[in-house]
């Protein structure tokens, strides 16, 4: 699911959700770099990203003849939930906490 922030409210969002990680690249929501995504779980075990992002971003969308912010959620599943943890140096206590499963498995196929 994408939405435009023009269509971002709050039965958006899911109601019962855990916010597991932040990742704030520039938190000025004038600047055309402006970058903040949020990994989420729900109470049903199902990950989501809601991200923001200024005219200079992945959530850059066009208007009027030009770009402009926006934000979107996304739906992840657990391996895209890792990834995008370890793409943005999540601190490893928080990775170990949600998805020391995971890891363990990787490390158990090497054995």
């Amino acid at each position: 699911m994408q939405c435009n922030r023009s269509s971002i409210d709050d039965s958006t969002i899911p109601t019962q959700q855990k916010k597991i990680a932040r990742f704030a690249k520039n938190t000025d929501p004038q600047d055309f770099h402006y970058l903040v995504e949020e990994l989420y779980k729900t109470t049903d075990g199902e990950y989501f990203l809601h991200g923001r992002g200024g005219a200079n971003t992945e959530y850059k969308v066009r208007r009027n003849g030009g770009y402009t912010g926006s934000e979107e959620i996304k739906p992840l599943n657990e391996e895209e939930a890792l990834n995008w943890c370890e793409e943005h140096s999540i601190k490893g206590e928080i990775v170990v906490e949600e998805f020391g499963h995971l890891i363990e498995n990787v490390n158990s196929d090497d054995e």
